[in-house]
Protein backbone atom coordinates (compact mmCIF):
# COMPACT_ATOMS: atom_id res chain seq x y z
CA UNK A 1 0.00 0.00 0.00
CA UNK A 2 1.49 3.54 -1.04
CA UNK A 3 -0.94 6.24 -0.80
CA UNK A 4 0.46 9.92 -1.63
CA UNK A 5 -0.79 13.30 -0.46
CA UNK A 6 0.57 16.75 -1.26
CA UNK A 7 1.10 19.71 0.91
CA UNK A 8 0.97 23.08 -0.29
CA UNK A 9 1.89 24.32 2.97
CA UNK A 10 4.32 23.43 5.96
CA UNK A 11 1.91 22.57 9.03
CA UNK A 12 3.69 21.91 12.54
CA UNK A 13 0.30 20.20 13.86
CA UNK A 14 0.99 17.41 11.19
CA UNK A 15 4.71 16.92 12.21
CA UNK A 16 3.65 16.84 15.98
CA UNK A 17 0.72 14.35 15.01
CA UNK A 18 3.52 12.10 13.07
CA UNK A 19 5.37 12.27 15.83
CA UNK A 20 3.22 12.18 18.65
CA UNK A 21 4.42 15.33 19.74
CA UNK A 22 2.55 18.00 21.99
CA UNK A 23 4.22 20.88 23.09
CA UNK A 24 8.15 19.62 23.00
CA UNK A 25 6.72 16.50 24.84
CA UNK A 26 4.97 13.21 23.68
CA UNK A 27 1.42 12.23 24.06
CA UNK A 28 0.18 11.70 27.30
CA UNK A 29 -2.82 9.30 27.72
CA UNK A 30 -5.23 12.22 28.02
CA UNK A 31 -3.51 13.87 24.59
CA UNK A 32 -4.19 9.64 23.32
CA UNK A 33 -7.88 9.72 24.54
CA UNK A 34 -8.70 13.86 23.17
CA UNK A 35 -7.36 12.72 19.63
CA UNK A 36 -9.72 9.30 19.86
CA UNK A 37 -12.88 11.66 20.99
CA UNK A 38 -12.41 14.08 19.06
CA UNK A 39 -15.57 14.52 16.65
CA UNK A 40 -18.07 11.63 15.91
CA UNK A 41 -15.74 9.94 14.39
CA UNK A 42 -12.72 9.96 17.11
CA UNK A 43 -15.51 8.86 19.61
CA UNK A 44 -17.37 5.66 17.57
CA UNK A 45 -13.71 4.76 15.63
CA UNK A 46 -10.53 5.80 17.55
CA UNK A 47 -8.42 3.02 17.33
CA UNK A 48 -4.65 5.01 18.65
CA UNK A 49 -3.78 2.63 21.54
CA UNK A 50 -2.00 4.81 24.20
CA UNK A 51 -1.11 1.22 25.71
CA UNK A 52 1.16 0.48 22.84
CA UNK A 53 2.87 4.49 22.49
CA UNK A 54 6.37 2.83 23.24
CA UNK A 55 6.46 0.71 20.07
CA UNK A 56 6.41 3.64 17.16
CA UNK A 57 9.99 4.07 16.00
CA UNK A 58 11.57 6.19 13.82
CA UNK A 59 14.38 5.91 11.26
CA UNK A 60 17.01 8.44 10.65
CA UNK A 61 20.28 8.58 8.83
CA UNK A 62 23.24 9.34 11.39
CA UNK A 63 26.45 9.88 9.45
CA UNK A 64 25.69 8.13 6.76
CA UNK A 65 24.15 4.44 8.67
CA UNK A 66 20.32 4.01 9.20
CA UNK A 67 19.33 3.64 12.26
CA UNK A 68 16.17 2.91 14.68
CA UNK A 69 15.41 4.66 17.45
CA UNK A 70 12.94 6.20 19.75
CA UNK A 71 10.86 9.04 18.44
CA UNK A 72 12.86 12.43 18.99
CA UNK A 73 10.36 14.73 20.78
CA UNK A 74 12.21 17.48 21.20
CA UNK A 75 13.54 17.82 17.27
CA UNK A 76 13.11 20.83 15.69
CA UNK A 77 9.49 21.77 14.01
CA UNK A 78 8.67 20.34 10.88
CA UNK A 79 8.49 24.18 9.65
CA UNK A 80 12.20 24.67 10.61
CA UNK A 81 13.55 21.20 9.56
CA UNK A 82 11.96 22.19 6.07
CA UNK A 83 13.37 25.51 5.85
CA UNK A 84 16.79 23.95 7.08
CA UNK A 85 16.19 21.90 3.86
CA UNK A 86 15.24 24.60 1.69
CA UNK A 87 18.21 26.93 2.71
CA UNK A 88 20.36 23.65 1.84
CA UNK A 89 18.95 22.45 -1.67
CA UNK A 90 17.06 24.95 -3.27
CA UNK A 91 18.87 26.92 -6.02
CA UNK A 92 16.66 28.02 -8.20
CA UNK A 93 17.03 31.60 -9.48
CA UNK A 94 15.71 34.30 -11.89
CA UNK A 95 17.13 36.96 -13.75
CA UNK A 96 16.52 40.61 -13.00
CA UNK A 97 18.32 44.08 -14.29
CA UNK A 98 20.84 43.83 -11.44
CA UNK A 99 21.79 40.24 -12.16
CA UNK A 100 20.72 36.74 -10.97
CA UNK A 101 19.15 36.45 -7.88
CA UNK A 102 16.72 33.31 -6.08
CA UNK A 103 13.80 32.77 -7.28
CA UNK A 104 11.10 33.32 -4.40
CA UNK A 105 8.72 30.41 -3.48
CA UNK A 106 5.22 30.87 -4.22
CA UNK A 107 2.27 30.07 -1.93
CA UNK A 108 0.70 28.10 -4.68
CA UNK A 109 3.69 25.36 -4.96
CA UNK A 110 3.81 22.10 -3.30
CA UNK A 111 5.86 22.31 -0.45
CA UNK A 112 6.40 18.89 0.47
CA UNK A 113 4.82 15.45 -0.32
CA UNK A 114 3.64 12.95 2.16
CA UNK A 115 3.94 8.94 1.60
CA UNK A 116 1.64 6.34 3.71
CA UNK A 117 3.36 2.97 3.05
CA UNK A 118 1.55 -0.47 4.69
CA UNK A 119 0.76 -3.75 3.68
CA UNK A 120 -2.41 -6.02 4.44
CA UNK A 121 -3.16 -6.22 7.95
CA UNK A 122 -2.73 -9.75 8.74
CA UNK A 123 0.91 -9.99 7.21
CA UNK A 124 1.90 -6.53 9.10
CA UNK A 125 0.78 -8.06 12.69
CA UNK A 126 3.33 -10.82 11.68
CA UNK A 127 6.15 -8.56 10.80
CA UNK A 128 5.32 -5.81 13.74
CA UNK A 129 4.31 -7.89 16.82
CA UNK A 130 5.12 -11.06 18.81
CA UNK A 131 1.28 -12.40 19.11
CA UNK A 132 -2.54 -10.85 17.54
CA UNK A 133 -3.25 -7.51 19.22
CA UNK A 134 -6.68 -6.49 20.10
CA UNK A 135 -7.94 -3.66 17.60
CA UNK A 136 -10.41 -0.44 17.74
CA UNK A 137 -11.93 1.03 20.78
CA UNK A 138 -12.35 -2.09 22.73
CA UNK A 139 -8.61 -2.94 22.59
CA UNK A 140 -7.41 -0.01 23.56
CA UNK A 141 -5.03 0.58 26.88
CA UNK A 142 -5.00 -3.62 27.13
CA UNK A 143 -1.91 -4.08 25.18
CA UNK A 144 1.25 -2.79 27.08
CA UNK A 145 2.67 -6.41 27.05
CA UNK A 146 3.32 -6.44 23.46
CA UNK A 147 6.87 -6.55 22.01
CA UNK A 148 7.72 -5.14 18.92
CA UNK A 149 9.85 -7.60 16.58
CA UNK A 150 13.14 -7.00 14.47
CA UNK A 151 11.40 -7.42 11.33
CA UNK A 152 9.06 -4.52 11.11
CA UNK A 153 12.22 -2.25 12.07
CA UNK A 154 14.05 -3.99 8.81
CA UNK A 155 11.04 -3.72 6.45
CA UNK A 156 11.03 0.18 7.78
CA UNK A 157 14.80 0.46 6.99
CA UNK A 158 13.70 -1.10 3.21
CA UNK A 159 11.50 1.37 2.74
CA UNK A 160 13.76 4.44 3.80
CA UNK A 161 16.40 2.59 1.30
CA UNK A 162 13.51 2.45 -1.72
CA UNK A 163 12.50 6.35 -0.65
CA UNK A 164 16.50 7.72 -0.76
CA UNK A 165 17.10 5.88 -3.76
CA UNK A 166 14.02 7.43 -5.56
CA UNK A 167 13.97 11.07 -4.05
CA UNK A 168 17.33 10.98 -2.57
CA UNK A 169 18.16 11.02 1.58
CA UNK A 170 18.72 14.91 1.95
CA UNK A 171 14.82 15.60 1.09
CA UNK A 172 13.20 12.94 3.80
CA UNK A 173 12.54 15.19 6.36
CA UNK A 174 10.69 12.78 8.58
CA UNK A 175 10.21 9.29 8.03
CA UNK A 176 7.78 7.60 11.54
CA UNK A 177 6.60 4.09 11.99
CA UNK A 178 3.12 4.10 13.96
CA UNK A 179 2.31 0.75 15.66
CA UNK A 180 0.05 2.05 17.74
CA UNK A 181 -3.21 2.37 15.16
CA UNK A 182 -4.98 -0.64 13.48
CA UNK A 183 -2.31 -1.09 11.12
CA UNK A 184 1.16 -0.61 11.36
CA UNK A 185 2.37 1.77 9.12
CA UNK A 186 4.83 4.16 7.83
CA UNK A 187 4.78 7.92 7.44
CA UNK A 188 7.67 9.72 4.87
CA UNK A 189 7.80 13.30 4.49
CA UNK A 190 9.96 14.63 1.68
CA UNK A 191 10.79 18.24 0.19
CA UNK A 192 10.07 17.61 -3.97
CA UNK A 193 13.62 19.62 -4.70
CA UNK A 194 14.89 17.81 -7.81
CA UNK A 195 18.83 17.71 -8.56
CA UNK A 196 19.70 20.69 -10.28
CA UNK A 197 18.02 22.35 -6.64
CA UNK A 198 14.69 23.13 -8.06
CA UNK A 199 11.15 23.36 -6.12
CA UNK A 200 8.99 21.00 -8.21
CA UNK A 201 6.68 18.60 -7.88
CA UNK A 202 5.68 18.10 -11.66
CA UNK A 203 8.98 17.14 -12.47
CA UNK A 204 9.93 15.05 -9.90
CA UNK A 205 6.26 12.97 -10.94
CA UNK A 206 6.11 13.29 -13.99
CA UNK A 207 3.91 15.75 -14.70
CA UNK A 208 6.27 18.80 -16.51
CA UNK A 209 5.37 20.58 -18.81
CA UNK A 210 8.47 19.26 -21.08
CA UNK A 211 7.32 15.81 -20.05
CA UNK A 212 4.14 15.90 -20.75
CA UNK A 213 5.28 17.35 -24.50
CA UNK A 214 7.48 14.42 -24.95
CA UNK A 215 5.18 11.60 -24.48
CA UNK A 216 2.64 13.57 -26.50
CA UNK A 217 5.29 13.43 -29.72
CA UNK A 218 5.65 9.73 -29.10
CA UNK A 219 2.29 8.37 -28.80
CA UNK A 220 0.23 11.21 -30.93
CA UNK A 221 -1.63 12.56 -27.88
CA UNK A 222 -2.51 15.55 -26.64
CA UNK A 223 0.18 17.06 -23.76
CA UNK A 224 -1.40 16.47 -20.57
CA UNK A 225 0.50 16.14 -17.40
CA UNK A 226 -2.46 14.62 -15.38
CA UNK A 227 -2.32 12.08 -17.52
CA UNK A 228 2.04 11.63 -16.64
CA UNK A 229 1.15 11.98 -12.81
CA UNK A 230 -1.57 9.46 -12.55
CA UNK A 231 0.73 6.86 -15.27
CA UNK A 232 3.94 7.89 -12.89
CA UNK A 233 2.16 6.97 -9.23
CA UNK A 234 1.06 3.90 -10.74
CA UNK A 235 4.72 2.74 -12.09
CA UNK A 236 5.80 4.29 -8.43
CA UNK A 237 3.42 1.22 -6.74
CA UNK A 238 4.55 -1.52 -8.50
CA UNK A 239 8.33 -0.61 -8.79
CA UNK A 240 7.92 -0.28 -4.75
CA UNK A 241 6.32 -3.63 -4.53
CA UNK A 242 8.96 -5.51 -6.18
CA UNK A 243 11.43 -4.01 -4.53
CA UNK A 244 10.12 -4.35 -0.90
CA UNK A 245 6.63 -5.84 -0.83
CA UNK A 246 7.78 -9.08 -3.01
CA UNK A 247 10.82 -9.17 0.18
CA UNK A 248 7.95 -9.09 2.39
CA UNK A 249 5.46 -11.18 1.19
CA UNK A 250 3.42 -8.23 0.66
CA UNK A 251 1.51 -8.52 -2.82
CA UNK A 252 0.58 -5.13 -4.93
CA UNK A 253 -2.94 -4.56 -4.74
CA UNK A 254 -5.11 -4.43 -8.51
CA UNK A 255 -5.73 -0.91 -9.37
CA UNK A 256 -9.78 0.22 -9.40
CA UNK A 257 -9.38 0.85 -13.13
CA UNK A 258 -9.08 -2.81 -13.86
CA UNK A 259 -11.16 -4.63 -10.81
CA UNK A 260 -14.12 -1.60 -11.02
CA UNK A 261 -14.42 -1.58 -7.71
CA UNK A 262 -16.01 1.25 -5.66
CA UNK A 263 -14.79 2.87 -2.64
CA UNK A 264 -17.69 3.66 -0.15
CA UNK A 265 -16.03 6.17 2.37
CA UNK A 266 -16.69 5.39 5.93
CA UNK A 267 -18.79 8.53 6.26
CA UNK A 268 -21.32 6.99 3.64
CA UNK A 269 -21.39 3.51 5.66
CA UNK A 270 -21.85 5.06 9.08
CA UNK A 271 -24.73 7.12 7.66
CA UNK A 272 -26.43 3.95 6.32
CA UNK A 273 -25.37 1.90 9.25
CA UNK A 274 -27.49 4.35 11.85
CA UNK A 275 -30.47 4.80 9.72
CA UNK A 276 -30.46 0.55 9.45
CA UNK A 277 -29.90 1.14 13.25
CA UNK A 278 -32.93 3.44 13.77
CA UNK A 279 -35.10 1.49 11.78
CA UNK A 280 -34.14 -1.70 13.46
CA UNK A 281 -35.18 -0.10 16.32
CA UNK A 282 -38.35 1.02 15.46
CA UNK A 283 -38.73 -2.50 14.08
CA UNK A 284 -37.76 -3.76 17.52
CA UNK A 285 -40.26 -1.03 19.30
CA UNK A 286 -42.98 -2.30 17.21
CA UNK A 287 -42.55 -6.10 17.57
CA UNK A 288 -42.44 -5.33 21.32
CA UNK A 289 -45.46 -3.61 20.70
CA UNK A 290 -47.50 -6.55 18.73
CA UNK A 291 -46.02 -9.13 21.27
CA UNK A 292 -48.04 -7.22 24.42
CA UNK A 293 -50.77 -7.14 22.43
CA UNK A 294 -51.09 -10.39 21.52
CA UNK A 295 -50.07 -11.28 25.10
CA UNK A 296 -53.13 -9.31 26.49
CA UNK A 297 -55.20 -11.48 23.79
CA UNK A 298 -53.90 -14.05 25.33
CA UNK A 299 -54.61 -13.60 28.84
CA UNK A 300 -58.14 -12.10 27.57
CA UNK A 301 -58.97 -15.62 26.22
CA UNK A 302 -57.87 -17.47 28.59
CA UNK A 303 -59.96 -15.49 31.19
CA UNK A 304 -62.98 -16.33 28.55
CA UNK A 305 -62.54 -19.69 28.88
CA UNK A 306 -61.91 -19.77 32.62
CA UNK A 307 -65.54 -18.11 32.38
CA UNK A 308 -66.66 -20.56 30.41
CA UNK A 309 -65.50 -23.33 32.29
CA UNK A 310 -67.12 -22.11 35.12
CA UNK A 311 -70.66 -21.41 33.46
CA UNK A 312 -70.19 -24.98 32.24
CA UNK A 313 -69.46 -26.00 35.76
CA UNK A 314 -72.60 -23.88 37.14
CA UNK A 315 -74.78 -24.88 34.22
CA UNK A 316 -74.12 -28.40 35.32
CA UNK A 317 -74.75 -28.63 38.79
CA UNK A 318 -78.03 -26.82 38.23
CA UNK A 319 -79.40 -29.23 35.28
CA UNK A 320 -78.94 -32.06 37.80
CA UNK A 321 -81.01 -29.88 40.72
CA UNK A 322 -83.28 -28.79 37.86
CA UNK A 323 -83.46 -32.29 36.39
CA UNK A 324 -85.28 -33.65 39.64
CA UNK A 325 -88.11 -31.22 38.47
CA UNK A 326 -88.70 -32.07 34.65
CA UNK A 327 -86.49 -29.13 34.15
CA UNK A 328 -83.43 -29.20 31.89
CA UNK A 329 -81.79 -25.40 31.16
CA UNK A 330 -79.69 -25.32 27.63
CA UNK A 331 -76.65 -23.13 28.33
CA UNK A 332 -76.99 -19.74 25.51
CA UNK A 333 -73.13 -20.89 24.03
CA UNK A 334 -73.65 -19.26 20.95
CA UNK A 335 -72.34 -15.52 22.38
CA UNK A 336 -68.95 -17.19 23.86
CA UNK A 337 -68.56 -18.87 20.72
CA UNK A 338 -68.73 -16.17 18.51
CA UNK A 339 -66.14 -13.67 20.94
CA UNK A 340 -64.09 -17.06 20.74
CA UNK A 341 -64.17 -16.59 16.82
CA UNK A 342 -63.13 -13.11 17.18
CA UNK A 343 -60.60 -13.28 19.70
CA UNK A 344 -59.31 -16.27 17.66
CA UNK A 345 -59.20 -14.64 14.50
CA UNK A 346 -57.30 -10.99 15.68
CA UNK A 347 -55.07 -13.48 17.52
CA UNK A 348 -53.96 -14.91 14.07
CA UNK A 349 -53.69 -11.48 12.32
CA UNK A 350 -51.52 -10.22 15.39
CA UNK A 351 -49.49 -13.60 15.13
CA UNK A 352 -49.06 -12.91 11.35
CA UNK A 353 -48.19 -9.32 11.61
CA UNK A 354 -45.92 -9.93 14.42
CA UNK A 355 -43.89 -12.07 12.07
CA UNK A 356 -43.24 -9.77 9.33
CA UNK A 357 -42.36 -7.44 11.58
CA UNK A 358 -39.35 -9.90 12.88
CA UNK A 359 -38.69 -10.79 9.61
CA UNK A 360 -37.97 -6.70 8.03
CA UNK A 361 -36.07 -6.34 11.60
CA UNK A 362 -34.08 -9.27 11.28
CA UNK A 363 -33.29 -8.37 7.03
CA UNK A 364 -32.60 -4.38 8.74
CA UNK A 365 -30.22 -6.47 11.17
CA UNK A 366 -28.19 -8.17 8.49
CA UNK A 367 -27.89 -4.85 6.40
CA UNK A 368 -26.83 -2.94 9.38
CA UNK A 369 -23.94 -5.93 10.21
CA UNK A 370 -23.04 -5.74 6.69
CA UNK A 371 -22.80 -1.40 6.63
CA UNK A 372 -20.61 -2.01 9.89
CA UNK A 373 -18.05 -4.65 8.71
CA UNK A 374 -17.20 -2.11 5.74
CA UNK A 375 -16.40 0.35 8.76
CA UNK A 376 -17.63 3.86 8.94
CA UNK A 377 -16.99 7.00 9.84
CA UNK A 378 -19.46 10.00 11.54
CA UNK A 379 -20.10 13.01 9.70
CA UNK A 380 -22.71 14.64 7.78
CA UNK A 381 -21.61 15.85 4.25
CA UNK A 382 -22.05 19.01 4.59
CA UNK A 383 -19.48 19.29 7.67
CA UNK A 384 -16.53 18.04 5.71
CA UNK A 385 -13.45 20.74 5.26
CA UNK A 386 -11.76 21.20 2.55
CA UNK A 387 -8.92 22.91 1.16
CA UNK A 388 -8.36 25.80 -1.30
CA UNK A 389 -8.74 23.32 -4.31
CA UNK A 390 -12.18 22.12 -3.44
CA UNK A 391 -10.60 18.63 -2.34
CA UNK A 392 -11.48 17.11 1.24
CA UNK A 393 -8.78 17.61 3.74
CA UNK A 394 -7.94 14.09 4.94
CA UNK A 395 -6.32 12.54 8.16
CA UNK A 396 -3.44 10.14 7.59
CA UNK A 397 -5.68 6.77 7.74
CA UNK A 398 -7.93 8.60 5.08
CA UNK A 399 -10.82 9.81 6.15
CA UNK A 400 -11.73 13.41 5.93
CA UNK A 401 -11.55 16.30 8.99
CA UNK A 402 -14.56 18.14 9.73
CA UNK A 403 -14.84 21.52 9.81
CA UNK A 404 -15.90 21.38 13.97
CA UNK A 405 -12.55 18.91 14.33
CA UNK A 406 -10.64 21.68 12.99
CA UNK A 407 -12.55 24.18 15.02
CA UNK A 408 -10.89 21.84 17.79
CA UNK A 409 -7.24 21.87 16.16
CA UNK A 410 -6.99 25.67 15.85
CA UNK A 411 -8.53 26.82 19.20
CA UNK A 412 -5.54 23.71 20.75
CA UNK A 413 -2.72 24.08 18.49
CA UNK A 414 -2.59 28.49 17.71
CA UNK A 415 -2.35 29.99 20.95
CA UNK A 416 0.64 30.92 20.37
CA UNK A 417 0.33 32.97 16.92
CA UNK A 418 -2.54 34.39 18.23
CA UNK A 419 -0.17 36.14 20.58
CA UNK A 420 2.52 36.61 18.16
CA UNK A 421 -0.83 38.66 15.41
CA UNK A 422 -1.23 40.92 18.84
CA UNK A 423 2.08 41.60 18.89
CA UNK A 424 2.78 42.13 15.59
CA UNK A 425 -0.34 44.31 15.40
CA UNK A 426 0.78 46.76 18.01
CA UNK A 427 4.21 46.87 16.22
CA UNK A 428 2.51 47.73 13.04
CA UNK A 429 0.65 50.55 14.91
CA UNK A 430 4.09 51.58 15.89
CA UNK A 431 5.42 51.80 12.93
CA UNK A 432 2.68 53.66 11.16
CA UNK A 433 3.36 56.21 13.56
CA UNK A 434 7.43 56.52 12.81
CA UNK A 435 6.86 55.68 8.73
CA UNK A 436 3.82 57.82 7.33
CA UNK A 437 5.54 61.53 8.49
CA UNK A 438 8.17 60.41 6.83
CA UNK A 439 6.57 59.37 3.69
CA UNK A 440 4.44 62.35 3.52
CA UNK A 441 7.54 64.87 4.28
CA UNK A 442 8.89 63.57 1.21
CA UNK A 443 6.23 63.70 -0.56
CA UNK A 444 5.35 67.31 0.16
CA UNK A 445 9.18 67.97 -0.80
CA UNK A 446 8.32 66.36 -3.94
CA UNK A 447 5.51 68.69 -4.83
CA UNK A 448 7.44 71.49 -3.49
CA UNK A 449 10.25 70.46 -6.08
CA UNK A 450 6.89 70.61 -8.98
CA UNK A 451 5.26 73.56 -8.35
CA UNK A 452 8.33 75.37 -8.22
CA UNK A 453 10.73 73.87 -10.83
CA UNK A 454 13.04 76.56 -11.15
CA UNK A 455 15.04 75.56 -8.29
CA UNK A 456 16.17 72.52 -9.60
CA UNK A 457 19.05 73.59 -11.69
CA UNK A 458 22.25 72.40 -12.07
CA UNK A 459 23.22 72.41 -8.75
CA UNK A 460 20.18 69.85 -7.87
CA UNK A 461 17.87 69.68 -5.43
CA UNK A 462 18.90 71.74 -2.16
CA UNK A 463 20.18 69.78 0.66
CA UNK A 464 17.15 69.98 3.29
CA UNK A 465 14.77 68.07 0.62
CA UNK A 466 17.52 65.55 -0.76
CA UNK A 467 17.82 64.73 3.26
CA UNK A 468 13.96 64.41 3.56
CA UNK A 469 13.92 62.11 0.84
CA UNK A 470 16.70 60.03 2.12
CA UNK A 471 15.11 59.97 4.89
CA UNK A 472 12.47 58.16 3.21
CA UNK A 473 14.13 55.88 1.11
CA UNK A 474 16.26 54.59 4.14
CA UNK A 475 13.17 52.51 4.59
CA UNK A 476 13.74 50.24 2.04
CA UNK A 477 17.18 47.40 1.94
CA UNK A 478 19.22 47.77 -0.84
CA UNK A 479 19.85 50.43 -3.71
CA UNK A 480 17.15 48.85 -5.99
CA UNK A 481 14.45 48.86 -3.48
CA UNK A 482 15.39 52.27 -2.19
CA UNK A 483 15.16 53.11 -5.86
CA UNK A 484 11.57 51.75 -6.32
CA UNK A 485 10.26 53.82 -3.78
CA UNK A 486 11.55 56.78 -4.46
CA UNK A 487 9.93 56.40 -7.92
CA UNK A 488 6.91 55.53 -5.92
CA UNK A 489 7.30 58.95 -3.93
CA UNK A 490 7.29 61.01 -7.20
CA UNK A 491 4.34 59.26 -9.08
CA UNK A 492 2.09 59.98 -5.74
CA UNK A 493 3.36 63.69 -6.03
CA UNK A 494 2.79 63.72 -9.23
CA UNK A 495 -0.76 62.88 -9.11
CA UNK A 496 -1.41 67.27 -7.94
CA UNK A 497 1.30 68.76 -10.28
CA UNK A 498 1.25 67.83 -13.58
CA UNK A 499 5.13 68.72 -14.40
CA UNK A 500 6.67 69.03 -17.78
CA UNK A 501 8.85 66.01 -19.31
CA UNK A 502 11.93 68.28 -18.23
CA UNK A 503 10.90 68.68 -15.10
CA UNK A 504 9.97 65.43 -14.46
CA UNK A 505 13.23 63.81 -15.78
CA UNK A 506 15.08 66.38 -13.84
CA UNK A 507 13.46 65.06 -10.57
CA UNK A 508 13.63 61.87 -11.48
CA UNK A 509 17.02 61.90 -11.86
CA UNK A 510 18.12 63.82 -8.57
CA UNK A 511 16.14 61.25 -6.67
CA UNK A 512 17.84 58.40 -8.25
CA UNK A 513 21.24 59.76 -7.31
CA UNK A 514 19.87 60.08 -3.77
CA UNK A 515 18.67 56.37 -3.51
CA UNK A 516 22.38 55.28 -4.36
CA UNK A 517 23.90 57.36 -2.64
CA UNK A 518 25.94 59.92 -5.46
CA UNK A 519 23.86 63.00 -4.39
CA UNK A 520 26.43 65.68 -3.58
CA UNK A 521 24.62 67.16 -0.51
CA UNK A 522 24.34 63.28 0.93
CA UNK A 523 28.16 62.90 0.18
CA UNK A 524 30.45 61.40 2.64
CA UNK A 525 33.00 64.40 2.52
CA UNK A 526 30.76 67.16 2.59
CA UNK A 527 27.76 65.65 5.08
CA UNK A 528 29.38 63.33 7.92
CA UNK A 529 25.91 62.64 9.84
CA UNK A 530 24.27 60.89 6.93
CA UNK A 531 24.46 57.38 7.11
CA UNK A 532 26.10 55.03 4.85
CA UNK A 533 23.41 53.28 2.34
CA UNK A 534 22.81 49.53 2.64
Amino acid sequence: MMEISTHKSVSNRLGDYNSRTYQGKAWTKAEYEFENNRGELGRQYGVRDWSRASLNFEVVKKNGILTVQPIDHSKPSLQERWQRRIDEGYKAVVNTKTGPKKKPIRKTEIKMVMFDLGGHRGRMHELAFDREVKLGKRGIGLNGDVRRKADIEQWAKDCYEFMAKKYGAENIIDFVVHLDETNPHVHCIIVPLTRDGKLSYTELFGGSHAQATARAAQDGSKPSFRKGISDYHLALHSEFAREVGDKWGLERGDDIKITGNTHKSTAESLREKNALEEEIAQKSNSVLTLTNRQTQLQSKVENLEEAERRADENLTTKNKLLSKMGVQIVRPTTELEDENERLRREKELADKIAKEKEKTASEATKRANSAYSEGAAAERKKDIAYDGEGKPIRHKDGTPWTNSELRSWYTRQHKDDERQIKALTAKVGLMKGLIVPIIEAAINALRWLFAYPHIVNNSGIDEARAKTIDKALSLADGADKRLELGKSLIALAHDDIQPSKTTLTCIENEVAKIANGTHKHLSHEETQSIKPHR
